[in-house]
């Protein structure tokens, strides 16, 4: 799906190629090329806005901040390309910004079959990232299997 031009570079490279990505490929289809493009995309983002500068640097909390509270876009423009794909970028390994980025996919102007495709893919990329977390703080063996205190 083409975006509707609002400011975008009129020749697509590969890094503004990434900016594609998180509406074109699900959680699966990410190898190490593509997460380069989107890394380098992202380190080429300059703001002098807070949020901006610190999801830029890595910060998931603030790339959440810049994405969460927007209401659905009509159509996708640069702006939301740009917003979605720093937030994409930390989607990678955070949980939080994975379960984010299923939640908004879920509200994008997309043909709403692969959106769901591509909100769900992100969904068990967050149960992913949550259970590695959580690994090591294993729960006592009676809250596992919802046991009876001795």
């Amino acid at each position: 799906m083409p975006r509707d031009d609002d400011g975008a570079p009129d020749g697509e490279s590969d890094t503004e190629h990434a900016l594609d990505y998180w509406r074109t490929l699900s959680a699966f289809d990410f190898g190490p090329t593509e997460i380069e493009e989107v890394e380098t995309c992202v380190r080429s983002i300059s703001s002098t806005i807070k949020d901006w500068s610190e999801a830029v640097r890595g910060d998931a909390a603030a790339a959440i901040r810049l994405v969460l509270p927007q209401n659905p876009p009509e159509r996708v423009t640069f702006k939301v390309d740009l917003a979605m794909t720093v937030l994409l970028c930390r989607a990678f390994d955070n949980a939080a910004a994975a379960l984010v980025l299923s939640h908004k996919l879920r509200s994008m102007p997309l043909e709403r079959s692969h959106r769901n495709r591509l909100a769900t893919s992100w969904l068990v990329r967050n149960l992913y990232l949550a259970r590695d977390s959580s690994a090591s703080q294993p729960l006592p063996a009676r809250q596992l299997r919802g046991g009876r205190k001795s």
